[in-house]
């Protein structure tokens, strides 16, 4: 059957009623899906199969360009945070199954984060709005179709304009098309625009307009920095754009291929973060103290700047360290997450001090990827307050949940006449207002965006509108009076394109690639500085009563936005590894000079802001000091991730909010914790033991003993591997395999999430979590370090400031694999190609092969596991089958993707090319820690690797000749006295052996 392009739903308008209503509601199905959005004869053949015949006629011809069941990649711009990377989607028969990075974008190249592969979960959504929503239904609203309700909203929406003073309020807006829309509403209408980012990086913006006369936020070039100083910018984290800069970081990180020299990265920061776990050096520094620490460094690099307070970073060490930058100079870089303006003022006169700017940081093409303006945004809450705004427009937003002053916010609403939102949900801030217009999904519509300045994205639809919704712009373009340009959006932003962007290229092309790159011609613009400004009283130590609050945008649901995402719910924060809830970090010793145990429930308090969490243990966070993710507490998120994550002990029974909600204590310095007296007894941890108890497994070693010595770090002692009780594989054609680089990895979880959207693996819920039955494929391991000289207590999770190493666990895919011995029906086997093969129809869950696998990477399917909704089925891809109940499933090292490579090469008769086949973890990694390759190809990627000094198997000793292997993790560091003792006993054993063998 071929596909029909010409049936759309709404030619189905003369169906029976009972039809109707089956396509109003997207069901389980792929037949469902094709119904609903009507983009295949095959939607008419299957409404036949109903109890009604509906004759059809099948195509002759296939639509041009098309072939079905092949997927197609369609470049776009992910729109799940203000960094907008490029993406590609893959698209089949109408449908997006995955997204992938796109390599065409010069800021991510083909990085992809984990909310990014997440995105999907959103577009299948119900909870998402169906149509135009108001909060109080007109007269006979049940009784009018789409088009009338449409014109409805906008009929009170054209009243609304004309009542008094309008204000458009939304996040970062950064496209040209879109910011043209936004100038022409306002032109029309009298309106002011204000954009406000939950996370903000004002503070960077408003230094800049001090120092250099621009308020702009820069674009930092890591990968032309040979020294990194941070202050609290997790960079690798959630900072601005952190796969653009985890991308650009990692090159100066990469050891492979030959390379002698790693950048250096020092990290200043009260609480751990993965920038800081991934940090050569990692100083703990209290927010109160992180100015004193400034003014110090500055006063050392030749600045007069007053005298610093005391702060605990040793003289020697600053002294040290204020040379290193100086001798970097141009290519030494400093970045601060500071919400202090005079701090980042600082920022900016150590950088122009360096010479930094136009080298390791741009503000001629500068970032903008956080546009939002507190002092805009702050304006805006007066006027409210004054009653002086009649109409308010809200796009994107949800300030009554994400402004420290979110209460207060909501109810200013109530002085506001008209009160209209623009979203896809009715969350906390839309649910307030008299009308939402359902905004379609970033997928169903055309968008821009220049996420620096000169560079250009495009974002285009690759489905048909599922529900009865309305893009934002079109909607704005409507309420400006231009409905032609309303009607067709993609004519429109194709003509501003061409008019004001494109400089020659064409539209086709543009559309293609995703992307206009036009930088080069704003080289050389650098703004002057024109001096630091005032930094009075930077260098003083802030006190105040308590203990001090330290918050930071979770690293699975940002600022809040993606609670309603199942996903990223049960991802786990990469530190704390905990899933479905927030929490309150503390380091050892804070929690027990407060007298609190891991799980205890406490209430953070200060003012009458108030945060209820759970305790958990967070080994170099500074003392003194709790840390509170945001995010957490949407109490309008969705009834789907409501159903699986809020249980019997959770925080806010009464509104069935999974966490609480930290917000309102992100403007407060210190405040207190006291104990609640109630445990939070289904914490839902991903690993409960953080030690690997001075066995090899993530290894690690310094810089300057692995310039001596290419196996540093990697000498342990193996056992003889020769003698084994099967039978050696012989690998004719290939041999697949894996080697992870633990000196990229920066444990962000991408991998994770893009396996598991990649494979269709299930999500569980919390309750499933906390009994340890996750259904990840790969778990991302973090360790604190086991050095002995640093203990006090004997327990490596209480070291002050332990160093971190993340290490990706998957299936090894063992040549003598523990699993495929014990299985009485040999579901689990080895293939000739050197991969562990699960057949699911075969598996009677026996879990031998579980119990006898010493990496502990399969997963069993304790329920057959099915989303709340059965319309989010249609997340699934088509090209995996779904495991049932009392089936095993873990890694294939996407077995689906390798029997693709190799039909696309047979059918050019050629040989496989190394790099044609990349698994969904190693495609979306931004630091490229991950190649996949055949390893009998002596020329590919991953054969060199295998011969790396650095490349060593975990357990070797155990002699499963694992088919992933990893390299040694390098830190640009002097080595500890632990480290050079090791090297010393591997060197006198390997002279030993010699002296043996000349023996």
């Amino acid at each position: 059957m071929e596909i029909r392009t010409d049936i759309r739903a709404s030619d189905l308008a003369d169906m029976p009623a009972d039809m109707q209503a089956e396509l109003e509601a997207v069901s389980k199905s792929r037949r469902d899906f094709m119904k609903v959005t009507g983009m295949a004869a095959m939607s008419a053949v299957i409404a036949g199969c109903a109890a009604h015949d509906v004759k059809v006629k099948p195509m002759l011809r296939k639509p041009e360009g098309i072939t079905p069941g092949v997927v197609y990649d369609y470049a776009s711009t992910c729109q799940m945070c203000s960094a907008n990377c490029g993406t590609l989607m893959k698209v089949r028969d109408g449908r997006p199954v995955k997204p992938e990075g796109n390599p065409d974008n010069p800021l991510s190249q083909g990085g992809l984060c984990a909310a990014g592969q997440a995105q999907l979960w959103g577009l299948y959504n119900p909870d998402r709005l169906h149509g135009p929503t108001p909060k109080e239904e007109p007269d006979g609203w049940a009784d009018l179709d789409a088009r009338k309700r449409w014109q409805t909203l906008d009929n009170f929406v054209a009243a609304a304009l004309k009542a008094g003073p309008v204000r458009l309020l939304t996040g970062t807006v950064s496209g040209p098309g879109a910011r043209a829309v936004i100038e022409k509403f306002c032109a029309a209408t009298g309106a002011r625009h204000v954009a406000y980012d939950a996370c903000s990086a004002w503070p960077i913006a408003a230094a800049h307009r001090d120092t250099h006369g621009q308020a702009r936020v820069p674009h930092y070039r890591f990968e032309n920095a040979d020294v990194v100083f941070s202050f609290d910018a997790d960079f690798l984290g959630n900072w601005i754009s952190p796969i653009e800069f985890a991308r650009a970081w990692s090159k100066g990180r990469d050891l492979r291929f030959g390379r002698k020299s790693m950048t250096r990265h020092i990290q200043f920061e009260s609480r751990m973060s993965t920038t800081g776990a991934c940090a050569d050096e990692r100083f703990r520094v209290r927010n109160a103290e992180r100015g004193a620490v400034l003014v110090d460094l500055a006063n050392r690099l030749g600045g007069s700047f007053g005298e610093a307070g005391k702060h605990p970073v040793p003289a020697a060490d600053m002294d040290r360290l204020a040379k290193e930058l100086q001798a970097a100079g141009r290519r030494g870089l400093v970045v601060s997450g500071s919400h202090d303006v005079k701090q980042q003022r600082l920022i900016n006169w150590i950088n122009h001090k360096l010479g930094a700017y136009g080298s390791t940081l741009e503000l001629a093409a500068f970032s903008q990827q956080k546009l939002g303006s507190d002092e805009a945004m702050a304006a805006l809450v007066k006027e409210l307050e004054a009653g002086s705004v009649k109409t308010l427009i809200v796009w994107g937003v949800n300030p009554a949940f994400d402004l420290p002053g979110g209460a207060k916010f909501k109810e200013l609403l109530g002085k506001v006449t008209h009160k209209i939102a623009i979203g896809m949900h009715a969350d906390e801030t839309a649910s307030e207002c008299d009308w939402i217009a359902a905004d379609s999904h970033p997928h169903e519509t055309w968008n821009d965006f220049e996420p620096v300045r000169g560079l250009y994205t495009l974002a285009q639809p690759t489905v048909q509108r599922l529900w009865d919704t309305r893009p934002a712009l079109q909607s704005l373009l409507r309420w400006a009076g231009d409905n032609d340009a309303q009607r067709d959006y993609r004519a429109w932003l194709q003509k501003h394109w061409e008019t004001n962007v494109l400089a020659g290229m064409p539209w086709t092309t543009a559309v293609q690639i995703g992307v206009r790159d036009r930088r080069a011609e704003l080289a050389g613009a650098e703004p002057a500085f024109v001096g630091p400004g005032d930094v009075s009283g930077v260098g003083s130590v802030a006190t105040g009563d308590g203990i001090e609050i330290v918050t930071y945008e979770s690293y699975n649901l940002g600022d809040g936005r993606h609670a309603g995402n199942g996903w990223l719910q049960e991802m786990p924060d990469p530190l704390v590894r905990v899933s479905w809830t927030n929490f309150a970090g503390m380091s050892p010793f804070t929690m027990e000079k407060l007298g609190v145990s891991e799980g205890d429930m406490v209430e953070v308090k200060a003012g009458d802001a108030t945060c209820m969490a759970p305790v958990v243990r967070l080994p170099g966070t500074a003392e003194d000091v709790v840390v509170l993710p945001l995010g957490y507490g949407r109490t309008k998120a969705g009834r789907i991730v409501h159903g699986m994550g809020v249980e019997q002990d959770a925080v806010n029974t009464e509104t069935s909010a999974i966490g609480d909600n930290a917000f309102p204590l992100a403007g407060h310095a210190f405040g207190s914790v006291s104990k609640t007296g109630k445990t939070y007894h289904r914490l839902a941890l991903l690993q409960t033991h953080d030690s690997q108890e001075n066995r090899p497994l993530a290894k690690e070693t310094a810089l300057e003993l692995w310039l001596k010595d290419a196996k540093a770090g990697n000498q342990h002692e193996i056992p003889p591997v020769d003698v084994t009780l099967w039978k050696r594989w012989e690998y004719k054609g290939h041999k697949w395999g894996m080697v992870v680089d633990l000196n990229l990895c920066t444990g962000c979880h991408a991998c994770a999430i893009a396996c598991q959207v990649e494979n269709n693996v299930p999500v569980v819920g919390k309750d499933e979590v906390w009994r340890r039955r996750e259904m990840h494929w790969i778990r991302i391991d973090r360790y604190f370090e086991d050095d002995p000289t640093t203990k006090y207590d004997g327990n490596p999770t209480n070291v002050a400031n332990p160093e971190v190493v993340f290490q990706p666990m998957m299936c090894q895919h063992c040549e003598n694999a523990p699993c495929e011995t014990v299985c009485p029906v040999i579901a689990t086997s080895h293939s000739d190609e050197g991969l562990n093969i699960q057949t699911y129809n075969r598996c009677i869950g026996t879990r031998y092969c579980a119990n006898n696998c010493p990496y502990k990477v399969r997963r069993f399917n304790w329920f057959t596991y099915k989303h709340r909704d059965l319309a989010m089925n249609l997340v699934l891809n088509p090209d995996i089958s779904i495991r049932t109940q009392g089936v095993m499933e873990k890694c294939s090292m996407c077995a689906q993707r390798i029997y693709d490579g190799k039909r696309a090469a047979a059918l050019h008769q050629t040989k496989v090319e190394d790099g044609s086949i990349r698994t969904a973890c190693q495609q979306t990694c931004p630091t490229n820690a991950i190649v996949f390759g055949d390893q009998n190809d002596k020329d590919s990627v991953v054969a060199k690797l295998g011969r790396d000094g650095r490349n060593y198997a975990v357990l070797a000793e155990i002699n499963t000749r694992p088919a992933v292997t990893y390299l040694t993790k390098v830190r640009n560091r002097k080595a500890k006295p632990h480290e050079t003792a090791h090297e010393e006993k591997a060197a006198k054993r390997k002279a030993n052996e010699h002296k043996g063998h000349d023996h």
